[in-house]
């Protein structure tokens, strides 16, 4: 669910060419599939697409609502930060292994930020991963995040956590991991730079703030957590992405398919079922995990 659009896509045949518009399939909208969608949608449903062998099967949008809208997607963008991190990766602008304290400048303000020395030993991996240590629970959404230090005080650090799994719904950390790998490129720039154009998108909006647009950090970053604003149809390029292994269109490849297969892969080093359940007598440990700023769930 992005924003209360819907995107499913179902795995590809062959990798199309992410820079163009998705054709659409000889039975568009004109199966089983969308009308079962069509007929169930609620009034927060702002539309859906369901893409098969790369394909566009089905689309529908709310009368309020046009292709052409922009939705903000959420917590999509944490999926969208992992993909421009492992394209520094690739670059060899930071490792998974690097220590926070390696990333950010010998310049950080570390003596204004609480539990310092346990922040600094956080690793790249453990802040993808969710298993930091960091917990914003207890933190006000609303809080400033407009500097670094701002942004490392903005989560807690639990010691009884570390290791564990920590959703960190709200903390823009990876934004500022960006700009530095990056060389002090915002994260906005780095991804019109590479990864927009790609995926032939042009028309987007990127804000530190989803709630309140006019607030900017001062480095000009967008929300690494949420944020980003898309078209339908542009988010569903990152499944798409993903299903092609990072490959943006045939023999190209945007991300290494060893960082998706990483990002999608479950990160978690042992089993964090909750009492839940997603299908009547079974966990949701054995239905879903989570990787690199992705959910992950198993196909059953």
């Amino acid at each position: 669910m992005v924003s209360a659009f819907a995107v499913l896509g179902l795995l590809h045949a062959g990798a199309v060419d992410l820079s163009q518009p998705f054709e659409e399939s000889a039975l568009y909208n004109a199966n089983q599939a969308y009308l079962s969608l069509k007929s169930g949608a609620r009034r927060g449903v702002r539309g859906f697409a369901i893409l098969k062998n790369g394909k566009l099967a089905a689309e529908w949008y709310r009368r309020d609502i046009s292709a052409e809208t922009l939705t903000t997607g959420w917590s999509v963008t944490k999926s969208v930060s992992s993909i421009l991190i492992g394209m520094l990766v690739g670059e060899g602008g930071v490792a998974t292994t690097d220590s926070l304290e390696q990333i950010f400048p010998n310049s950080t303000n570390w003596s204004s930020v609480t539990d310092a020395d346990q922040k600094k030993a956080i690793t790249l991996h453990d802040a993808l991963a969710m298993t930091s240590g960091l917990d914003d629970s207890d933190s006000d959404p609303f809080a400033s995040q407009n500097s670094l230090v701002e942004v490392l005080n903005f989560g807690a650090f639990k010691p009884e956590a570390e290791g564990e799994f920590r959703y960190l719904s709200e903390v823009h950390l990876l934004a500022y991991v960006i700009y530095f790998a990056a060389g002090l490129q915002t994260n906005i720039a780095y991804a019109q730079a590479g990864l927009l154009p790609k995926l032939g998108i042009s028309t987007f909006t990127w804000f530190a703030d989803a709630y309140d647009t006019s607030m900017i950090s001062a480095e000009g970053l967008g929300g690494s957590a949420y944020g980003l604003s898309l078209r339908l149809l542009d988010f569903a390029k990152f499944g798409q992405l993903a299903l092609q292994g990072g490959q943006n269109k045939a023999e190209e490849q945007l991300v290494s398919a060893d960082w998706m297969a990483r990002s999608t892969s479950n990160q978690q080093p042992y089993s964090w079922a909750s009492a839940n359940s997603i299908v009547e007598g079974t966990t949701t440990e054995q239905y879903m995990g989570y990787g690199y700023q992705w959910w992950t769930f198993r196909h059953t």
